[in-house]
């Protein structure tokens, strides 16, 4: 009896194996081989009842802990209209300006380094699989929080944001001019951007309701500085000052709902949080895996590769080049003044005084994870939708789907992109 219930046990491992290992693998492998490679999976990972409620309670509270963060918020440019106004008016006199840009007030007088830093500690004491992945996140946010706390015009934060989201690499800029040369920007009419944020709205609903990710909520705000960002806290934002066509409505339906939000939807129904918002390095292959899905609609928006070449091309002046300057170098592949100033204000963000050479170095990886995403296989893609991993833990997915199936969490079916 008991041999029987052991060998259905197997069964079961190996119907486990089979979503993990290549096709052929498992049947090739002798019992005792079976048994052997089982016990060292299952001891990894295997948690007890007691812990799995303590995993609950610390993820809960890691999600808590990361809304303190308040990404847009802090970066959102409140004088935007102002100092674009300055910088052409002294463009047209022939003289040189860098915007000062205003922000909100930082936020993180709320306690959030504390509280950031005292579950690391909690998360360093759990014996779980898991913990490191929690760490790694943790890490990230404490440095943002201390980053945000320096003097943004300082040697010491200059430093500290290109510690935090690095910089581009050689072989990725050979890859931009590739791209850049071969796509060149287009000119596209806004005369038919008609449709109106509370239109778009309803139209985002209605895809999200036939995607079944209805755990999401739309809102209108004046908070953000794309048109349209998704929030793991769920909700879709669209910029209240914006207008659509359209095809933006169709990009953005396959970027950032198929994309962004499929992304954190299948991560959050595997039961833990911690995969709705991602593991380290997740926004690369997010971003790369949204920029993929919106090359696949029938008629794709133009200037989608030029865009992520772009931001790459100019990433990689940002320690070198004020915000005048890189204005200047960017009108080489942008003939469009106003668009250029927007690009560059983008990047130039987490600057208050822009002649400061730093810059949001994140948008590198725009181009970072297409490169990236391109080169997967279909299975390997749902991987990075279903798990929301990023680079350097994506050879961990097999054990993170045996831990999830083995403590009773949710593995994700595949699903047609």
């Amino acid at each position: 009896m008991e041999e029987l219930k052991f060998k259905k046990f197997l069964t079961k491992y190996d119907s486990l194996l089979e979503e993990t290992m290549p096709l052929g693998t498992v049947a090739a492998r002798k019992e005792k081989s079976r048994v052997d490679d089982f016990m060292l999976l299952y001891n990894k990972v295997r948690l007890s009842e007691q812990d799995i409620a303590h995993l609950k309670k610390l993820d809960k509270e890691y999600a808590d802990v990361f809304m303190l963060r308040r990404l847009d918020y802090v970066r959102l440019v409140l004088n935007k209209e102002q100092e674009k106004k300055k910088f052409f008016e002294a463009l047209k006199r022939g003289a040189k300006y860098n915007p000062i840009f205003e922000h909100n007030p930082e936020p993180y007088t709320n306690g959030a380094l504390n509280k950031a830093l005292s579950l690391r500690e909690k998360f360093f004491n759990f014996d779980c699989y898991l913990s490191g992945f929690y760490v790694e996140r943790l890490n990230f946010l404490i440095s943002w929080i201390q980053l945000k706390m320096m003097d943004p015009n300082s040697q010491e934060y200059i430093d500290a944001v290109f510690n935090l989201f690095g910089k581009p690499t050689p072989g990725l800029i050979t890859e931009a001019e590739k791209i850049i040369l071969a796509n060149p920007y287009k000119s596209v009419s806004s005369d038919d951007r008609s449709i109106t944020p509370t239109a778009l709205k309803k139209r985002i609903e209605q895809a999200l309701e036939e995607l079944g990710y209805d755990k999401w909520k739309v809102v209108i705000t004046p908070d953000i500085t794309p048109r349209m960002s998704v929030k793991d806290y769920f909700e879709v934002n669209i910029n209240s000052r914006a207008k659509f066509s359209e095809a933006d409505v169709i990009g953005l339906i396959a970027h950032e709902i198929k994309g962004h939000v499929g992304r954190r939807w299948h991560g959050w129904k595997t039961g833990l949080l911690l995969f709705r918002d991602g593991l380290v390095g997740k926004n690369e292959l997010d971003e790369g895996m949204a920029i993929y899905n919106s090359l696949q609609v029938e008629n794709p928006k133009p200037n989608i590769l030029f865009n992520i070449a772009f931001y790459a091309l100019m990433v990689n002046q940002l320690d070198k080049l004020s915000f005048y300057e890189l204005f200047e170098h960017g009108r080489q592949y942008l003939p469009n003044d106003s668009k250029l100033f927007d690009k560059v204000l983008r990047l130039k963000r987490v600057c208050k005084d822009t002649s400061v050479m730093v810059g949001d170095s994140y948008e590198k990886d725009y181009l970072n994870g297409y490169l990236r995403v391109i080169k997967l296989s279909d299975a390997e893609r749902q991987d990075v939708l279903h798990y929301n991993v990023g680079p350097q833990n994506f050879d961990q997915v097999d054990l993170i789907k045996a831990f999830l199936k083995i403590n009773g969490f949710v593995i994700q079916k595949p699903q047609a992109f």
